[in-house]
């Protein structure tokens, strides 16, 4: 188990890494949605500073919600979703809002 000096390291760390994605300008192709955000695709380097990886979901804001309106219009929901779905908040697995929400729950508010 990691020490808890470390663990708050790492929130922080990942934190600030999905607020720079939130907050990238237009011009620089953001802000950008992760998608799939969970411990493995969190990459530590020998200096302990952790980064968040594995972009391959990572879309625009608006693309992103474009892209979960379109695939939310079929019948199956479960199929619409993309991500891993054990750290899926339930908001999100169950009902319609989810930015503000998994916002909320990542940083275990």
């Amino acid at each position: 188990m990691l020490p808890w000096w470390l663990r708050l390291r790492v929130a922080a760390q990942v934190s600030a890494a999905v607020a720079y994605l939130h907050g990238l300008p237009a011009s620089a192709g953001g802000p950008l949605v992760h998608r799939d955000i969970k411990p493995a695709n969190w990459f530590r380097d020998g200096r302990l500073n952790d980064k968040l990886g594995d972009m391959g979901l990572a879309l625009p804001l608006a693309e992103a919600e474009a892209a979960a309106r379109r695939r939310a219009g079929g019948a199956d929901r479960e199929a619409a979703m993309v991500g891993t779905w054990q750290y899926m908040p339930p908001e999100y697995r169950w009902a319609q809002g989810w930015i503000g929400t998994a916002l909320l729950l990542l940083h275990g508010c």
